[in-house]
């Protein structure tokens, strides 16, 4: 089905499609020098190895890159002490993890009604401190020198 949205939307020559377990593929990408090559990196998948796909997400995006991580929010639950459930031990981990990550900036953007809550990521670790990303719609997310 991908492959016919992909036709149809005029990249089917530059979409490359890789069916492996993710934390593989990504692994494979490393291991072929594919490290701060990627623009942007989605990341929805099992949420135990939230943690594994994001390291290797920062080793693989350019400075600059993007990162987008679904389910941040996790319908509430990171946020309820009680909630103890494995998947939502991992997200919750992790969203503390990349607020302490001094490697990132982060914005979070809810989507829908707390189904699809994105964490994107803005890497700033190469050039002059200075980063600016085109958003759709004419926006701009925009980042000087640190201390600016």
């Amino acid at each position: 089905m991908a492959r016919r949205y992909w036709q149809e939307g005029g990249v089917a020559d530059i979409v490359e499609l890789h069916l492996s377990p993710a934390i593989e593929t990504m692994d494979h990408f490393l291991a072929h020098h594919e490290a701060g090559k990627f623009d942007f990196i989605f990341i929805d998948a099992d949420k135990d190895n939230y943690d594994g796909y994001y390291e290797r997400a920062l080793s693989l995006l350019r400075a600059g890159g993007l990162m987008a991580i679904d389910n941040v929010f996790w319908g509430g639950r990171v946020a309820d002490p009680r909630e103890r459930g494995k998947d939502t031990l991992a997200v919750r981990a992790l969203n503390e993890k990349m607020r302490d990550d001094e490697r990132v900036d982060l914005s979070m953007i809810p989507i829908g009604d707390r189904t699809l809550s994105p964490l994107f990521r803005i890497l700033t670790r190469a050039g002059n401190g200075n980063l600016t990303l085109p958003v759709t719609d004419g926006f701009q997310l925009s980042r000087g020198p640190a201390g600016a």
